[in-house]
């Protein structure tokens, strides 16, 4: 299945989070697919095909890198950033599979989207906003 160049699933399990991930995304012209468990994340990875993931690595049952393992496994083309307050040991581990970028939380709203900008060309207004 083609990667769908304008969609993203966002791994999340925390409704603020994901909720603000959401609309920022969607303020870009993203579509948007939203995952609360491991499980969820990775049926919509198979069916959806999307072209980024934003990934939270501590979920209610599991981690992310799990997802990061599957996809990196595919050699699917899609990118990955990782957003997490986990340890640094989750984190290197994380690190080690190659996520496209790696922010911490709280999210710095400007640096996520420098950094969808660059990886999709499509111009927007910075901001500093910042979501927990």
């Amino acid at each position: 299945m083609p990667v769908d160049s304008r969609l993203v699933l966002v791994v999340e399990d925390d409704m603020a989070s994901s909720h603000a991930l959401v609309k920022l995304l969607e303020s870009l012209q993203y579509s948007v697919l939203v995952a609360i468990t491991l499980a969820e994340g990775l049926r919509h990875l198979v069916a959806a095909s999307p072209s980024v993931v934003v990934l939270d690595l501590l979920l209610p049952d599991g981690n992310g890198i799990e997802m990061l393992r599957a996809i990196r496994r595919e050699r699917r083309p899609i990118k990955v950033a990782v957003i997490s307050g986990a340890s640094d040991e989750m984190l290197s581990e994380a690190s080690h599979l190659e996520p496209e970028a790696i922010f911490g939380k709280p999210l710095d709203v400007r640096d996520f989207r420098e950094w969808l900008t660059q990886k999709h060309v499509h111009s927007t207004r910075a901001s500093s906003e910042r979501l927990n």
